[in-house]
Protein backbone atom coordinates (compact mmCIF):
# COMPACT_ATOMS: atom_id res chain seq x y z
CA UNK A 1 0.00 0.00 0.00
CA UNK A 2 1.13 3.47 -0.75
CA UNK A 3 -0.16 6.73 1.05
CA UNK A 4 -1.51 9.79 -0.95
CA UNK A 5 -4.12 12.54 0.67
CA UNK A 6 -7.76 13.07 1.94
CA UNK A 7 -9.94 11.06 3.85
CA UNK A 8 -13.67 10.24 4.38
CA UNK A 9 -16.25 8.44 2.16
CA UNK A 10 -14.66 7.41 -1.60
CA UNK A 11 -15.96 6.46 -4.77
CA UNK A 12 -14.58 5.25 -8.35
CA UNK A 13 -15.79 5.65 -12.00
CA UNK A 14 -16.63 2.74 -14.26
CA UNK A 15 -16.21 3.86 -16.86
CA UNK A 16 -12.35 5.29 -16.43
CA UNK A 17 -10.42 3.48 -13.78
CA UNK A 18 -7.63 6.22 -12.85
CA UNK A 19 -10.78 8.55 -11.91
CA UNK A 20 -11.37 8.07 -7.79
CA UNK A 21 -13.56 10.60 -5.64
CA UNK A 22 -13.02 11.19 -2.06
CA UNK A 23 -15.44 13.22 0.06
CA UNK A 24 -13.91 15.88 3.26
CA UNK A 25 -16.88 17.42 4.85
CA UNK A 26 -18.44 19.81 2.58
CA UNK A 27 -15.41 19.15 0.04
CA UNK A 28 -15.21 17.09 -3.00
CA UNK A 29 -12.06 15.87 -4.22
CA UNK A 30 -11.41 14.23 -7.70
CA UNK A 31 -7.86 12.61 -8.64
CA UNK A 32 -7.85 11.20 -12.73
CA UNK A 33 -4.34 9.57 -12.23
CA UNK A 34 -5.39 7.30 -9.77
CA UNK A 35 -4.80 9.25 -6.67
CA UNK A 36 -1.48 10.61 -7.39
CA UNK A 37 -2.46 13.85 -7.35
CA UNK A 38 -6.28 15.31 -6.52
CA UNK A 39 -8.20 18.75 -7.44
CA UNK A 40 -11.28 20.28 -5.33
CA UNK A 41 -14.60 20.31 -7.28
CA UNK A 42 -16.88 23.10 -6.31
CA UNK A 43 -18.22 23.41 -3.14
CA UNK A 44 -21.22 21.94 -1.64
CA UNK A 45 -21.67 24.59 1.06
CA UNK A 46 -22.66 27.00 -1.57
CA UNK A 47 -26.09 25.18 -1.41
CA UNK A 48 -26.88 25.25 2.38
CA UNK A 49 -28.40 27.14 4.78
CA UNK A 50 -26.48 25.35 7.59
CA UNK A 51 -23.17 26.33 9.05
CA UNK A 52 -21.36 22.75 8.67
CA UNK A 53 -22.01 20.56 5.72
CA UNK A 54 -21.11 16.94 5.62
CA UNK A 55 -21.03 14.56 2.56
CA UNK A 56 -22.46 11.75 3.78
CA UNK A 57 -22.35 9.39 0.55
CA UNK A 58 -20.92 9.37 -2.98
CA UNK A 59 -21.92 7.47 -5.89
CA UNK A 60 -21.04 7.19 -9.52
CA UNK A 61 -23.10 5.22 -11.74
CA UNK A 62 -22.58 3.51 -15.58
CA UNK A 63 -22.73 7.05 -17.48
CA UNK A 64 -19.47 8.44 -15.80
CA UNK A 65 -18.73 11.93 -14.52
CA UNK A 66 -18.92 13.66 -17.99
CA UNK A 67 -22.42 12.61 -18.26
CA UNK A 68 -23.83 13.88 -14.71
CA UNK A 69 -23.60 10.25 -13.22
CA UNK A 70 -21.73 11.28 -9.56
CA UNK A 71 -24.05 11.99 -7.01
CA UNK A 72 -23.58 13.16 -4.00
CA UNK A 73 -25.64 13.06 -0.56
CA UNK A 74 -25.56 15.56 2.58
CA UNK A 75 -26.64 16.18 5.30
CA UNK A 76 -29.54 19.02 4.67
CA UNK A 77 -32.65 19.19 3.25
CA UNK A 78 -33.12 18.81 -0.07
CA UNK A 79 -29.42 16.94 0.28
CA UNK A 80 -28.94 15.39 -3.28
CA UNK A 81 -26.54 16.56 -5.74
CA UNK A 82 -25.31 15.04 -9.61
CA UNK A 83 -21.80 16.48 -11.25
CA UNK A 84 -21.84 16.77 -14.67
CA UNK A 85 -18.05 17.34 -15.57
CA UNK A 86 -17.20 20.91 -17.02
CA UNK A 87 -20.73 22.38 -15.19
CA UNK A 88 -20.32 21.93 -11.97
CA UNK A 89 -22.84 20.73 -9.08
CA UNK A 90 -26.69 20.87 -9.94
CA UNK A 91 -28.98 20.10 -6.84
CA UNK A 92 -31.86 17.72 -7.44
CA UNK A 93 -35.05 18.83 -5.60
CA UNK A 94 -37.58 16.14 -6.86
CA UNK A 95 -35.86 14.23 -4.26
CA UNK A 96 -37.56 14.50 -0.81
CA UNK A 97 -34.07 12.83 0.82
CA UNK A 98 -33.93 15.18 4.20
CA UNK A 99 -30.47 14.31 5.42
CA UNK A 100 -29.09 11.86 2.92
CA UNK A 101 -28.04 8.47 5.17
CA UNK A 102 -26.70 6.58 1.40
CA UNK A 103 -26.47 5.78 -1.86
CA UNK A 104 -26.91 3.02 -4.60
CA UNK A 105 -25.84 3.04 -8.11
CA UNK A 106 -26.72 0.27 -10.80
CA UNK A 107 -23.00 -0.37 -12.06
CA UNK A 108 -25.02 -1.09 -14.90
CA UNK A 109 -27.85 1.07 -15.83
CA UNK A 110 -26.88 4.85 -16.53
CA UNK A 111 -29.34 6.83 -14.30
CA UNK A 112 -30.11 4.49 -11.88
CA UNK A 113 -29.54 5.45 -8.36
CA UNK A 114 -31.16 4.57 -4.63
CA UNK A 115 -30.86 7.44 -2.18
CA UNK A 116 -31.50 6.67 1.38
CA UNK A 117 -32.63 9.50 3.90
CA UNK A 118 -34.29 9.99 7.14
CA UNK A 119 -37.36 10.52 5.05
CA UNK A 120 -37.17 6.92 3.38
CA UNK A 121 -35.58 5.37 0.34
CA UNK A 122 -36.44 7.15 -3.57
CA UNK A 123 -35.34 5.90 -6.58
CA UNK A 124 -34.54 7.84 -9.94
CA UNK A 125 -34.50 6.14 -13.08
CA UNK A 126 -33.66 9.03 -15.26
CA UNK A 127 -30.21 10.85 -13.46
CA UNK A 128 -32.26 12.82 -11.02
CA UNK A 129 -35.11 14.50 -13.16
CA UNK A 130 -37.58 12.60 -11.49
CA UNK A 131 -38.21 10.56 -8.39
CA UNK A 132 -40.37 7.71 -7.09
CA UNK A 133 -40.67 6.83 -3.94
CA UNK A 134 -40.74 3.21 -2.55
CA UNK A 135 -43.17 1.60 0.02
CA UNK A 136 -41.89 2.94 3.65
CA UNK A 137 -39.15 0.91 5.34
CA UNK A 138 -39.88 -0.21 8.70
CA UNK A 139 -37.24 1.78 10.10
CA UNK A 140 -34.40 4.11 9.65
CA UNK A 141 -32.63 2.96 6.42
CA UNK A 142 -28.94 3.39 7.67
CA UNK A 143 -27.57 1.61 4.58
CA UNK A 144 -28.76 0.11 0.89
CA UNK A 145 -26.93 -2.13 -1.50
CA UNK A 146 -28.17 -2.89 -4.68
CA UNK A 147 -27.42 -5.91 -6.80
CA UNK A 148 -27.87 -6.00 -10.65
CA UNK A 149 -28.44 -9.79 -11.33
CA UNK A 150 -31.36 -10.04 -10.53
CA UNK A 151 -32.36 -6.61 -9.36
CA UNK A 152 -32.50 -6.26 -5.77
CA UNK A 153 -32.01 -3.03 -3.15
CA UNK A 154 -31.25 -4.55 0.28
CA UNK A 155 -31.61 -2.12 3.34
CA UNK A 156 -30.25 -2.54 6.98
CA UNK A 157 -32.48 -0.64 9.25
CA UNK A 158 -31.58 0.59 12.88
CA UNK A 159 -28.71 -1.26 12.59
CA UNK A 160 -29.94 -4.60 13.42
CA UNK A 161 -32.29 -6.07 10.47
CA UNK A 162 -31.78 -6.49 6.90
CA UNK A 163 -34.53 -6.12 4.44
CA UNK A 164 -35.24 -7.07 0.85
CA UNK A 165 -36.84 -4.95 -1.86
CA UNK A 166 -37.90 -6.65 -5.04
CA UNK A 167 -40.49 -5.54 -7.75
CA UNK A 168 -41.77 -8.67 -8.06
CA UNK A 169 -42.30 -8.14 -4.53
CA UNK A 170 -43.64 -4.95 -3.30
CA UNK A 171 -43.00 -3.99 -0.60
CA UNK A 172 -39.67 -5.02 2.18
CA UNK A 173 -39.32 -8.35 3.44
CA UNK A 174 -37.03 -8.78 6.40
CA UNK A 175 -34.51 -11.46 5.49
CA UNK A 176 -32.04 -11.23 8.37
CA UNK A 177 -32.33 -10.29 12.46
CA UNK A 178 -29.01 -9.91 13.84
CA UNK A 179 -28.68 -10.73 18.37
CA UNK A 180 -26.35 -7.24 18.27
CA UNK A 181 -24.61 -4.96 15.47
CA UNK A 182 -25.90 -5.90 11.69
CA UNK A 183 -22.95 -4.65 9.26
CA UNK A 184 -22.02 -4.12 5.93
CA UNK A 185 -22.99 -6.24 2.91
CA UNK A 186 -20.64 -7.21 0.19
CA UNK A 187 -22.62 -9.22 -2.93
CA UNK A 188 -21.37 -10.70 -5.79
CA UNK A 189 -22.15 -9.01 -8.92
CA UNK A 190 -22.11 -12.43 -10.87
CA UNK A 191 -24.98 -13.90 -8.32
CA UNK A 192 -26.61 -11.40 -6.23
CA UNK A 193 -27.73 -14.66 -3.54
CA UNK A 194 -24.34 -15.14 -2.76
CA UNK A 195 -23.68 -12.34 -0.08
CA UNK A 196 -21.10 -12.11 2.54
CA UNK A 197 -22.32 -9.77 5.72
CA UNK A 198 -21.31 -9.65 9.75
CA UNK A 199 -23.38 -9.31 12.89
CA UNK A 200 -21.94 -8.42 16.16
CA UNK A 201 -22.50 -10.89 19.42
CA UNK A 202 -21.82 -9.38 22.88
CA UNK A 203 -20.65 -12.36 25.58
CA UNK A 204 -18.68 -12.62 28.77
CA UNK A 205 -15.55 -11.59 26.70
CA UNK A 206 -17.02 -8.67 25.05
CA UNK A 207 -18.02 -7.97 21.21
CA UNK A 208 -16.85 -10.61 18.94
CA UNK A 209 -17.63 -10.77 15.04
CA UNK A 210 -19.07 -12.35 13.19
CA UNK A 211 -18.72 -12.92 9.03
CA UNK A 212 -21.36 -15.02 7.53
CA UNK A 213 -21.91 -15.92 3.63
CA UNK A 214 -25.46 -16.99 1.98
CA UNK A 215 -25.66 -18.45 -0.99
CA UNK A 216 -29.24 -18.70 -1.16
CA UNK A 217 -30.07 -14.86 -0.78
CA UNK A 218 -30.39 -15.40 3.26
CA UNK A 219 -32.79 -18.72 3.26
CA UNK A 220 -29.21 -20.01 4.93
CA UNK A 221 -26.20 -18.33 5.85
CA UNK A 222 -23.11 -20.08 7.02
CA UNK A 223 -20.36 -18.57 9.36
CA UNK A 224 -16.86 -18.21 8.47
CA UNK A 225 -13.52 -18.63 10.21
CA UNK A 226 -11.90 -15.28 10.42
CA UNK A 227 -7.97 -14.66 11.77
CA UNK A 228 -8.18 -13.97 15.70
CA UNK A 229 -6.86 -10.62 14.69
CA UNK A 230 -10.29 -10.22 13.51
CA UNK A 231 -12.38 -11.38 15.85
CA UNK A 232 -12.83 -8.70 18.24
CA UNK A 233 -14.72 -5.75 17.55
CA UNK A 234 -14.41 -1.98 16.87
CA UNK A 235 -16.23 -0.69 14.07
CA UNK A 236 -16.22 -3.63 11.20
CA UNK A 237 -16.38 -3.20 7.78
CA UNK A 238 -16.34 -5.65 4.69
CA UNK A 239 -16.04 -5.94 1.08
CA UNK A 240 -16.50 -7.86 -2.11
CA UNK A 241 -13.79 -7.38 -4.89
CA UNK A 242 -16.33 -6.85 -8.15
CA UNK A 243 -13.90 -7.82 -10.38
CA UNK A 244 -13.15 -11.09 -8.86
CA UNK A 245 -15.85 -11.84 -6.80
CA UNK A 246 -14.42 -14.43 -4.57
CA UNK A 247 -11.78 -12.04 -2.79
CA UNK A 248 -13.19 -10.85 0.22
CA UNK A 249 -11.33 -8.13 2.67
CA UNK A 250 -12.57 -7.75 6.05
CA UNK A 251 -11.48 -5.28 8.67
CA UNK A 252 -12.89 -5.79 12.59
CA UNK A 253 -11.53 -1.53 13.22
CA UNK A 254 -9.90 -3.47 16.47
CA UNK A 255 -5.85 -2.47 16.42
CA UNK A 256 -4.57 -5.49 15.11
CA UNK A 257 -1.15 -6.63 13.40
CA UNK A 258 -2.34 -4.98 9.90
CA UNK A 259 -5.48 -3.08 9.05
CA UNK A 260 -7.21 -5.60 6.42
CA UNK A 261 -7.44 -9.62 6.49
CA UNK A 262 -7.78 -11.41 2.36
CA UNK A 263 -9.35 -13.99 1.14
CA UNK A 264 -9.07 -15.54 -2.06
CA UNK A 265 -11.47 -18.51 -2.05
CA UNK A 266 -14.81 -16.93 -0.50
CA UNK A 267 -14.12 -16.78 2.56
CA UNK A 268 -12.59 -20.22 3.32
CA UNK A 269 -9.21 -19.23 4.10
CA UNK A 270 -7.75 -15.35 4.99
CA UNK A 271 -4.41 -14.11 4.72
CA UNK A 272 -2.96 -10.60 6.05
CA UNK A 273 -3.80 -8.03 3.42
CA UNK A 274 -2.84 -4.55 5.13
CA UNK A 275 1.17 -4.27 4.50
CA UNK A 276 1.90 -0.50 4.91
CA UNK A 277 -1.53 0.51 6.22
CA UNK A 278 -0.33 -0.09 10.12
CA UNK A 279 -2.67 -1.25 12.62
CA UNK A 280 -5.84 0.60 12.46
CA UNK A 281 -9.56 0.55 11.35
CA UNK A 282 -10.20 0.87 7.91
CA UNK A 283 -13.15 3.10 6.57
CA UNK A 284 -13.85 2.61 2.67
CA UNK A 285 -12.33 0.81 0.19
CA UNK A 286 -13.04 1.61 -3.55
CA UNK A 287 -11.96 -0.80 -6.20
CA UNK A 288 -11.61 0.04 -9.86
CA UNK A 289 -13.41 -1.52 -12.67
CA UNK A 290 -10.56 -3.46 -13.93
CA UNK A 291 -8.37 -5.53 -12.19
CA UNK A 292 -5.08 -3.64 -10.74
CA UNK A 293 -5.68 -1.26 -8.12
CA UNK A 294 -8.12 -0.11 -5.37
CA UNK A 295 -7.86 1.97 -2.68
CA UNK A 296 -8.59 2.19 1.28
CA UNK A 297 -9.88 4.98 3.46
CA UNK A 298 -8.21 5.25 6.88
CA UNK A 299 -9.78 7.88 8.91
CA UNK A 300 -7.54 10.99 9.81
CA UNK A 301 -4.70 9.07 7.68
CA UNK A 302 -5.47 9.90 4.32
CA UNK A 303 -6.29 7.50 1.27
CA UNK A 304 -3.82 4.40 0.60
CA UNK A 305 -3.67 2.38 -2.73
CA UNK A 306 -2.28 -0.65 -3.39
CA UNK A 307 -1.49 -2.65 -7.24
CA UNK A 308 -1.31 -5.82 -5.64
CA UNK A 309 -4.26 -6.98 -3.82
CA UNK A 310 -2.74 -5.80 -0.55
Amino acid sequence: WTPSSLTSVMSTESLQAQNVFAALDSRIWQSSDGGGSWQVLPDLFLFATLSTVNVSALAVDSSGVVQGGLYAGANFTPGLFRYRGGTGWTQLPACACERVLDLAADPTTPGLLFVASHSGVERTKDGGETFDELAPPPGLPARIFFAANPPTLYAVISDRSLYRYEESVPGWTKVHDAAGQFGVLAIDARRSATIFFYDVSVGPDGFKLHVRKTTDGFATSTELTLPAEETATGNPTLWLDPTTPDVVYVNSGYPAPYALSRSTDGGATWTPAGQGLGAGPVQTLAFTPTKGAFYAVLPGRGVFKTTTGG
